[in-house]
């Protein structure tokens, strides 16, 4: 019986480290996607700024800061919620592929918000010619 009981808790012990691997690789997606978007927000919103000339710039700061607050929580919320799902699948012992699609959302996210950003960049930026 003793060795029983270590070998659970060494095949325990590598699953909690597996799910903070999980749960810290999905942070860091989610923090990576949220700078990446607000820095498109930012360039979109400079974008129409020189585009439509409004003459209130606190409107446009107010509009860029609650658009980069909405999108900030709800991608908060989704990775909060996909890591449960991560782990509560876990422990249900019922295979799932859940890590890789929410890597890959965030992966794609982050890839349109830098060549979106990289876009706009081109775009907007001022030549010498």
């Amino acid at each position: 019986m003793r060795n029983d009981v270590f070998y659970h808790t060494v095949i325990d012990d590598n699953i909690q480290f597996e799910l903070l691997l999980k749960d810290i690789t999905l942070i860091f997606l989610a923090v990576v996607l949220i700078w990446t978007g607000s820095t498109l927000v930012h360039l979109l919103m400079n974008y129409i700024n020189d585009f439509l000339q409004i003459k209130s710039q606190k409107l446009l700061y107010v509009i860029f800061n609650l658009l980069i607050i909405a999108a900030a929580l709800a991608i908060i919320f989704w990775t909060l919620t996909e890591m449960s799902k991560v782990g509560m699948y876990r422990y249900t012992d019922v295979p799932n592929n859940i890590f890789p699609i929410v890597c890959l959302v965030d992966v794609i996210g982050i890839l349109i918000s830098i060549f979106g950003g990289l876009y706009l960049l081109e775009n907007q930026a001022e030549t010498d010619r």
